[in-house]
Formats: structure tokens, C-alpha cells, sequence
């Protein structure tokens, strides 16, 4: 099965936040099944999050989560610096299938690489 290219359109606050808290995670050497775990959820939870390849993303409840599992004593330090810009985001991905043991591709497991990030035009920002 050859790559596909998919779109997934998000807010840029949230696209934003799964990288930061993303990048967060490496620094401390922590892997998605070890932070979903010290979140309290599921252990493939931030692995969906960070695949962006399905709708899973963070919420208001997560962040406190986060925070803690990172030893953070403030929320804050979670979230990501700058002001947001844009309202939604396209984030055009390959959606890439994964080989299995045997070399042969698999046909349910895909990793997703990102190859743009373009803003999306809303209403509110047209009638600016």
C-alpha cells in the first residue's frame, strides 16, 4: 500500500500545544505510553494525539494532567508561547504505513508525516 497524502484540520491553538507539549515530553525523556500513564489514561492516548492523523487532542482537562506528569507546578509552562494568529489550521500529512516483523507493510498501522501547515480562511476573519 503505497503513502497517502490526508488533511486534518484543527485550531492552531491545538495543533500548537501537541507540539509543545510534545517537545516537552522528549526533553524529558519521557515516551507517549509513559506520560498517558502518568496522566491517568490510557497508554496509547497522547500517541493518538501526537499521530495527528485522528481527531484525539487535548482538552481544558488535560492540561492540569500534563502539567503534573511533567512535574510542572504551574499550567502555564504547558502551554505554548506567542499569540495564536490563526483560528484553524490544514495540516497536510503522508499518511505512511508502518512495515510489520516480516517486511511486508502493514495494513492497519500507519505513522503520519507532516508536509504543510496552511491557514483556513473562517468567516469571522473574512468580514475583518
Amino acid at each position: 500500500m503505497p503513502s497517502k497524502i490526508v488533511e486534518q484540520e484543527m485550531s492552531e491553538m491545538d495543533f500548537r500545544l501537541i507540539l509543545h507539549v510534545k517537545e516537552l515530553r522528549e526533553d524529558q525523556g519521557i515516551t507517549q505510553v509513559e506520560l498517558s500513564q502518568k496522566m491517568g489514561l490510557a497508554s496509547g492516548f497522547v500517541g493518538k494525539v501526537e499521530m495527528f492523523g485522528n481527531s484525539a487532542k487535548y482538552n481544558i482537562r488535560h492540561l492540569p494532567l500534563i502539567a503534573k506528569a511533567l512535574g510542572f507546578k504551574n499550567v502555564g509552562e504547558v502551554l505554548p508561547k506567542g499569540i495564536v494568529r490563526k483560528d484553524l489550521v490544514k495540516i497536510i500529512l503522508e499518511k505512511l504505513p508502518l512495515p510489520k516483523k516480516d517486511g511486508e507493510l502493514a495494513k492497519n498501522k500507519f505513522e503520519y508525516k507532516i508536509l504543510d501547515v496552511v491557514a483556513v480562511e473562517t468567516e469571522n476573519q473574512n468580514q475583518k
